[in-house]
């Protein structure tokens, strides 16, 4: 969950290589990393790179929307934007107003914990989701079971692919400077890095804080997008117990809460790590809510909802705790993107869209309209702009103005 912004120069000015400004590493090994950088000239190793062809991540295409901001009729656009300001769970809601009254509690609890199960998979409450869109990436899936990086976290992937490059951490970005032919960054401290390129990978809750000044201002278009764009959190509180008291064949361990979304699910973490570890899941505002209490009180609430589930068996308290509080951290704002109740996929490609001729390049799960809200979607992306920047850097650039097409 690093911020991170890469400067390339094209003609070895300054440093000798890329230099990636990062402000601290890029996260605790179980949270996904909001953004990748990558060498602009790592985009030439061909299709091995990802798996595509002609080593594209043709799924996650960036186009500038027109000056219309669709291509559809003006009926179309208005359906769309009718269909676009109604959430998920009010179309869930108004499908259940028939069947809600005849449940009984139990029937109540089961379904507050199926959408409590969404809620986690778009780190944010249904009201606050679009319900044109939101599942717009699920055809784009890779096939395949989930499984943990245990060896270092996901940290590790970040640490890899910084080998070689001049990183500077704990050097928050304060400003971007972009011009025709130069760019430069300024970091806390004043300290200034220029550049023919800058890719900016921050995650969306750090773009929506406006903690880093562009200057000129980024076009309008952008920065609407940026604002319609949803930015949840998905907070995880990590539990290890000196033995398992819980039966470890179970993959997770459902809780149906009376408060939706409290500790509803823990995931049975002893087959990745070797040790009694369970790890529960809690989005949205509910995370919003537990991230305002002490670690205690996190732990016990924990504790509670086990205690609930496992009443004919002693449970003990955990041994080591750890409680994650993303919303809070100031160089990540929240978790990850989602499709917000009055915005578009098309609000993603206008985030993701190069600025400056592309001298100003955007990366991150948030700028790919097929991959969003997931590591490997960050990891894409910055192959994308790698390659859209290797284009830019030839042999006859700066002579002749860079390409202002669109990149896939």
């Amino acid at each position: 969950a690093g911020a991170t912004i890469a400067v390339v120069d094209a003609q070895g000015r300054g440093s000798p290589e890329p230099v990636a400004l990062a402000s601290h590493p890029a996260g605790d090994g179980d949270e996904s990393p909001s953004a990748v950088s990558e060498e602009s000239h790592g985009a030439e190793s061909g299709p091995a790179a990802d798996g595509h062809e002609n080593g594209r991540d043709d799924a996650g295409s960036v186009a500038q929307p027109d000056e219309n901001g669709a291509s559809e009729d003006d009926a179309e656009r208005e359906k769309r934007l009718r269909e676009s300001q109604e959430s998920l769970e009010e179309v869930l809601m108004r499908v259940l107003h028939e069947d809600l009254p005849g449940m009984n509690p139990a029937q109540v609890r089961a379904l507050h914990w199926h959408m409590s199960h969404l809620e986690y998979s778009l780190n944010s409450d249904l009201d606050e989701v679009c319900n044109d869109g939101w599942d717009q990436d699920d055809d784009f899936a890779f096939p395949g079971e989930h499984c943990m990086v245990s060896d270092g976290g996901l940290a590790s992937v970040a640490t890899g692919l910084a080998t070689g490059l001049d990183v500077h951490l704990e050097k928050p970005v304060r400003r971007v400077s972009y011009m025709e032919d130069r760019v430069s960054v300024e970091v806390a401290g004043g300290r200034v890095f220029t550049g023919d390129a800058c890719l900016v990978t921050v995650p969306l809750g750090v773009l929506k804080k406006n903690k880093i000044a562009f200057s000129p201002e980024l076009p309008a278009a952008k920065r609407e997008a940026i604002e319609r764009l949803g930015f949840g959190v998905l907070d995880k509180v990590v539990l290890e117990f000196e033995t398992c008291f819980w039966d470890h064949a179970f993959p997770v361990i459902g809780h149906m809460s009376v408060e939706p979304g409290e500790h509803y699910m823990f995931v049975n973490l002893v087959r990745s790590t070797g040790r009694p570890i369970l790890a529960s899941l809690i989005s949205g505002r509910c995370a919003e809510r537990m991230e305002r209490c002490s670690d205690g009180e996190v732990v016990e609430g924990c504790m509670v909802a086990l205690r609930s589930v496992y009443r004919l068996r002693p449970v003990p308290n955990p041994v080591a705790s750890v409680v994650t509080r993303w919303r809070q951290d100031p160089l990540a704002g929240g978790s990850y993107s989602f499709i917000r109740a009055g915005s578009t996929p098309s609000d993603i490609q206008a985030l993701a869209a190069p600025e400056a001729g592309g001298l100003l390049g955007f990366a991150g799960e948030a700028t790919t309209t097929t991959h969003l809200a997931s590591a490997h979607g960050a990891v894409l992306t910055g192959r994308r702009e790698a390659q859209r920047l290797a284009r830019l850097v030839s042999s006859s650039w700066p002579k002749a103005p860079p390409s202002q097409a669109p990149v896939t």
